[in-house]
């Protein structure tokens, strides 16, 4: 029986024998010892935490993103902690802990601009007028003279007017406004000849007093494109197409004393678009502008034509405030006429006016 053993070991290389001889003895040792790791074994955490600082010190080594003042081995868990612009950068995989912001990385940075910018414009029109008034009362033949009164008929001659708007600037090209112009106009005359106007008669040698209110508001919006550029880098040659939506107040008041009052007032609506073409020498801080706008006459809307031309300078700045004055000639025209028999028909032209005011952009 033992020959028989002893010839199947034979059999058994003799590398093998040894090995699993010396895996026996580790075995034994390691039992005697009470569990303990020999002297010369080391320890996984101690070859995790070695790594890890391996990895630090390369990363804080490199000219990179994180410094070797910034970036931190922790001893109790062993794991890698960056720290970026003073805040603390963990194990976490989100968006946030990969990609630093940019007030992470940037302290004392100033606030960011408000999103839009803000400018208001007044002005101030003064010039020559004319027009007629034809107002019947409920459209009806005989109430009112074909084509009458003419303004100078009434004593009116001139215009004083003042137009405000506001804009709000969402980018450099793009603008919404909202403004308005009030055109009040009155005068007083003797009437050269019989007049009959909103079913009141008035003789002739009547001596009338007369006001005629021509208001309208806007609300549009403009496009601004860059055609040259200056060497300045602002752009010096600018072509702004713009429309607007336009709601006209009328309002009309013939007070001839003992022979009545004639009165009527209305609101109708119209549209308007147009362009502004800008020269702005060398990119500098004076702008030579030419606009006009207008619509098709269509009966029952209202139909405003403007056309002008303005020279705007840019002459101081405090904080976000810009200051801007403008000078120029104005020509506006006003048309409207209903679908009635007798039809109201209003028509106003205004101009040359001269035109100054004031922009404010903040």
């Amino acid at each position: 029986m033992q020959s028989s053993r002893a010839g199947r070991f034979d059999r058994v290389p003799r590398h093998a024998a040894w090995w699993v001889t010396g895996v026996l003895a580790v075995a034994l040792a390691g039992c005697a010892s009470g569990g303990e790791a020999p002297a010369s074994q080391t320890a996984p955490s101690e070859i995790h935490a070695a790594v890890a600082r391996d990895a630090a010190a390369d990363i804080t080594a490199s000219p990179g993103f994180f410094s070797r003042s910034t970036a931190e081995v922790d001893p109790a868990d062993n794991t890698f902690t960056p720290r970026v612009g003073g805040s603390e950068r963990t194990n976490d995989t989100s968006d946030s802990a990969i990609f630093p912001t940019y007030a992470d990385v940037v302290s004392g940075e100033e606030p960011a601009q408000l999103p839009v910018m803000f400018s208001l414009q007044g002005t101030y029109l003064y010039g020559p007028v004319g027009g007629i008034v034809q107002i019947p009362k409920g459209g009806k033949l005989g109430t009112a003279n074909a084509n009458r009164p003419r303004f100078d008929d009434i004593g009116i001659n001139n215009v004083s007017a003042i137009d405000g708007e506001l804009d709000v600037n969402f980018d450099p090209q793009q603008q919404l406004f909202i403004g308005g112009e009030m055109i009040h106009l009155s005068g007083g005359t003797s009437l050269a000849r019989p007049l009959t106007t909103a079913g009141v008669h008035f003789p002739k040698h009547t001596h009338v007093q007369s006001k005629i209110r021509l208001d309208w508001y806007r609300l549009g919006y403009r496009y601004d494109f860059a055609l040259h550029q200056a060497d300045n880098g602002v752009a010096d040659v600018t072509l702004t197409p713009w429309i607007e939506g336009i709601l006209w107040d009328f309002g009309y008041n013939l007070n001839g004393e003992r022979a009545g009052t004639a009165e009527r007032g209305f609101q109708k609506t119209g549209f308007q678009f147009g362009g502004t073409f800008a020269w702005r020498p060398l990119g500098g801080p004076l702008s030579l502008e030419a606009a006009a706008g207008s619509f098709p006459n269509i009966r029952s809307l209202e139909q405003i034509s403007i056309e002008s031309l303005t020279a705007r300078y840019h002459f101081a700045e405090w904080h976000r405030f810009d200051f801007n004055v403008l000078l120029g000639v104005l020509w506006e025209q006003q048309e409207f006429r209903d679908h009635q028999s007798l039809p109201n028909r209003i028509s106003a032209s205004f101009g040359p006016m001269v035109q100054a005011g004031l922009q404010i952009s903040f």
